[in-house]
Formats: structure tokens, C-alpha cells, sequence
């Protein structure tokens, strides 16, 4: 009865009912009576009551124990110890996702502002010389010469030339970004290309004596792009490769077939990039950096072209570069 009693009791208050128990004599712990599991050894860690509520050495006390007291207590809180380590986790997770999207942004912000810093130099340079000849106009006189006249025309005009293909460069990357890309492929002679964009860009747009060495060596040179795209790719790593030599630029163009490909090759043994920067420059915004300096113009949006580009014709780009050695980049266009 006993036994019923207590297996009762601990179901009832969800304790554990494998139990053993006994009742012996308070003065002494001797025992009158005991469960054959119950021993001795066992009373110190046992629940005693006393069955008076006055003490007297011949009163009787029960003593019960519970055998596997501690596999039931890790039994009932390792639900709460999972959850507890799931909200730690997702605590940490939380705290480290919110750390590294913090200096994303931080990072963001500065590229963003070294942006928005060059274009505000380079904007001002050409509104400078517009409005110095734009003064001289305004202030000639009737007889002044026409050469004056056409020079400084000439001067606005270009100028005004040159912050339009600033602007056309922001603009055609806000297309790239909104999904609007068009490609016209069609058969293109990239021997003859280069060719015609080098002589078009040296003409055009190199103040220095630029040496350029071509190695042709591909022995099928036609693949299906689109001519105004890839001439642009061509002016972006001939005007980096011209930026970013000290002096004197030296560059060689190199073409191969490898494997269905037509890997085109642009050097240069200019200032080369960092290893830490190389893998960043195919970003939108990035320049390596430099300090506030703005010696060499532009906004980190070349790079980013060639590489939209090169992906939306189905091919790739790839640079390879050593500090104050050079650099080189790597088109790969599928024939």
C-alpha cells in the first residue's frame, strides 16, 4: 500500500516512479521497513519526512529515493537546453550577419562618396573652361579676330563633348543595372577592330606617346558580338592601361584561340594593383585606393562595364597584375 501510495503521488506531480523508499527510526536511521532495492548507502541523498509532526527518538521518518533522479532532470531540460543553444546561435548569427552588413554599407558609403568626389572634379575642370572662354567671348570687342573666336568656340565645344560622354558613361551603367542591356551580335573581325578602336582612341584621346605592340596570333579572329559594346571594352583597358603608366605607356594587344575561345589579351607595365584590390576591381564604384588624391581620372565604372559585358555576350574577363610590374587582362569571347 505503501509503495502504491507514493507511485500515486509521484505520477500525480510528474516526478519519476521508479522509487525506493523506506522508514526508519528517527533516532538512528535504522530500518524498520524497505523496498529491496533501498540501501543503506542511499539515505543521504534520499527525501525524509517524519510521520509526526513532533519529533521523538521513537518516532518513525520515510525516507524515499530516486534512482535515476539526475537521466530524469537532464531528461526534462535538454528540450530547454536545445532551445536555449538555438537562440544563442541565432543570437550570434544575427549579431555577425548585422556586423558584416555594417561595414558592407560602410564600405558602400565610401566608394559612393570617392564616386561622387571624382565626379564633382571632374565636372568642374570642363565648367571652369567653359566659363573662363565663355568670359573672353562676353568681353571681345566687335573687331576681335575670328581665330579667337573659333578657338575659344572650339574649346566650349570640346569641353561641353567631354562632360556629355561623362554623363553618357553614368547613364549607360544605370541601364546595365535596370536590365535593359541590348546586344546586336554580328560577325566582327576582332584583328580588325582593335586595330581601327586603338588608332581611333590614340588619335583622339592620347596626350602622351603611347607604344602599342600587337600579337595576333589567333588564327580564327571572327566571333558574333556586338561591334559598339566590344569597341567600348577595347577604349576602357587601352585608357586604363594609358592612366596608370608612369610615363611613356607601353602596351601590347595579344589574341589566341584556346579551346572554342578567343582569348584577347591587354598588358601594360604600368603601376599594377595590389593583390588585396585585384580581386575588387570588377566592381561597380571600386578604385584602388589612394588617398583624397584625383590624379588619375574616373569613377570605377570601367571595369564594371567590361565585366557586364564580356558576361552578356557569354564570355569572361580576368586580371592578373604586380605591383609597379604591370597589368594584364584577359577577354575570353566564345567562337
Amino acid at each position: 500500500m505503501l509503495y502504491s501510495l507514493l507511485t500515486k503521488y509521484s505520477y500525480y506531480h510528474n516526478l519519476d516512479t521508479i522509487l525506493n523508499y523506506a522508514l526508519l527510526y528517527s533516532e538512528n536511521n535504522k530500518i524498520l521497513h524497505a523496498s529491496e532495492d533501498f540501501e543503506i548507502w542511499q539515505e543521504d541523498e534520499a527525501y525524509k519526512v517524519c510521520l509526526s509532526c513532533i519529533w521523538k527518538k521513537e518516532y518513525i521518518h520515510l525516507s524515499v529515493f530516486f534512482p535515476n533522479k539526475k537521466q530524469t532532470i537532464r531528461g526534462s531540460l535538454i528540450v530547454w537546453v536545445f532551445i536555449s543553444l538555438v537562440f544563442t546561435l541565432a543570437s550570434i548569427g544575427a549579431f555577425i550577419f548585422i556586423v558584416i552588413n555594417f561595414f558592407k554599407q560602410k564600405k558602400i558609403v565610401e566608394i559612393k562618396n570617392d564616386f561622387v568626389n571624382n565626379m564633382t572634379h571632374e565636372l568642374k575642370t570642363p565648367l571652369s573652361t567653359i566659363s573662363v572662354a565663355s568670359e573672353v567671348l562676353l568681353q571681345a570687342k566687335e573687331s576681335v579676330d575670328s581665330k579667337k573666336v573659333h578657338k575659344y568656340s572650339k574649346i566650349i565645344f570640346d569641353e561641353n563633348h567631354r562632360m556629355r560622354k561623362l554623363v553618357d558613361k553614368v547613364l549607360n551603367i544605370a541601364t546595365l543595372e535596370k536590365d535593359r542591356l541590348e546586344i546586336e551580335p554580328e560577325e566582327i573581325d576582332i584583328h580588325a577592330l582593335i586595330c581601327k578602336t586603338v588608332s581611333n582612341f590614340c588619335l583622339e584621346a592620347c596626350d602622351e606617346n603611347v607604344k602599342v605592340d600587337y600579337d595576333l596570333n589567333a588564327q580564327n579572329p571572327h566571333v558574333n558580338a556586338d561591334t559598339l559594346h566590344l569597341r567600348n571594352i577595347f577604349n576602357n583597358l587601352i585608357d586604363n592601361a594609358i592612366k596608370y603608366s608612369e610615363q611613356n605607356p607601353e602596351i601590347t594587344i595579344a589574341t589566341e584561340n584556346i579551346n572554342g575561345e578567343l582569348n584577347i589579351r591587354v598588358s601594360d607595365k604600368g603601376k599594377g594593383i595590389p593583390r588585396d584590390a585585384a580581386s575588387k576591381v570588377f566592381d561597380k564604384f571600386y578604385r584602388v585606393p589612394v588617398g583624397n588624391i584625383h590624379n588619375v581620372k574616373g569613377f570605377g565604372l570601367g571595369l564594371y562595364y567590361v565585366k557586364t559585358m564580356m558576361e552578356a555576350h557569354g564570355g569572361r574577363v580576368e586580371i592578373m597584375s604586380n605591383l609597379h610590374k604591370g597589368t594584364r587582362i584577359d577577354l575570353f569571347l566564345p567562337q
